[in-house]
């Protein structure tokens, strides 16, 4: 057995379901070029591009963004792992 940290087992589990399901995609205040504060996401837009698994547009920048937009894309729409 392999052992892991914490976050290569996120980024794993979250990179296997973006790979499995083209609607599933990465959104949050700390997602970006450098993979956020604890690289969760590094390497992610090089692999998916800035709309994720399934093509979707990027967010607009903005310093607020609202969270309640994870509960908005329920299904049909696409999955999000929310960061």
């Amino acid at each position: 057995m392999a052992v892991v940290t914490v976050i290569e087992a996120i980024r794993d589990a979250m990179r296997e379901e973006m790979e499995r399901d083209v609607s599933v995609f990465v959104m949050g205040e700390d997602v970006g070029r450098r993979g956020g504060v604890f690289l969760a996401t590094k390497d992610f837009l090089d692999e998916f591009g800035a709309g994720g698994g399934g093509g979707h547009p990027p967010p607009p920048p903005a310093e607020n963004r609202p969270t309640g937009r994870g509960a908005r894309n329920r299904p049909p729409g696409p999955r999000e792992l929310n960061k």
